[in-house]
């Protein structure tokens, strides 16, 4: 049986990787581990922020068995790799408007977007933005919410 981990991001800053999501996500790091992983818990949503320099800079703390893949293990690539933005981080919110104001009055993030909608069955209200590595986020408005977009109208 296969359950949910966690999604890892490897970040080329990972102080500020961590400081974005702690903002962002409004809560702290639930477990960090000498600056080499942070992980976020939020509603059973868990990300984890991996330092693409910890191993290289922490030799004699890291320890491993078996092999070393290139492809897989070296942290460093992976976090220099051009992003394409293939994976999408969904959060959502009950009050859209008030988290797109919040997002943009504390400055994180970059490329925010404009709120906007697209209808496919049923009108969903999003906006966009990237963090520090260039990921992907989607804040999304909660479609269980029970306000209605009248500002957008």
């Amino acid at each position: 049986m296969i359950t949910f981990g966690s999604i890892y991001i490897v970040a080329k800053d990972f102080e500020k990787s961590v400081e974005f999501y702690k903002t962002l996500l409004q809560v702290k790091a639930k477990y960090l581990c000498k600056k080499r992983f942070a992980l976020f818990k939020l509603n059973g949503f868990r990300l984890a922020i991996l330092d693409c320099n910890f191993e290289e800079k922490n030799k004699h703390e890291v320890k491993r068995l078996g092999s070393i893949n290139g492809k897989y293990d070296n942290y460093r690539q992976i976090a220099q790799a051009s992003n394409q933005g293939n994976i999408i981080i969904k959060l959502i919110t009950d009050n859209l408007a008030e988290e797109h104001k919040r997002i943009k009055d504390l400055q994180i993030g970059s490329d925010i977007t404009e709120i906007r909608c697209i209808s496919c069955d049923a009108p969903y209200w999003y906006f966009n933005l990237k963090d520090p590595d260039g990921n992907i986020i989607e804040m999304g408005r909660d479609l269980a919410a029970k306000q209605v977009s009248y500002i957008f109208e």
